[in-house]
């Protein structure tokens, strides 16, 4: 998988599960909780901020992806 692309909170995400692998079973619920974390804290961000090229979507907020959907 290429990671040059990823922003910061995906890349610690994915060096998370990384750590994964020998531990025991019990440390795994922490990981998947902190990844979880940070993968909704990703989401919010791009959630409040669509991005360029962003087309507002009915009452002037963006559509899924930040693009309206075709009428």
């Amino acid at each position: 998988m290429n990671t040059d692309e990823l922003s910061a909170e995906l890349t610690a995400a994915l060096e998370r599960l990384a750590t994964l692998p020998g531990r025991p079973a019990g440390e795994h619920l922490e990981a998947f909780e902190q990844v979880h974390s940070l993968l909704e804290e990703s989401l919010r961000d791009l959630a409040a901020d669509p991005g360029p090229g962003a087309v507002p979507g009915p009452g002037g907020s963006p559509g899924p992806g930040g693009v309206r959907a075709p009428r």
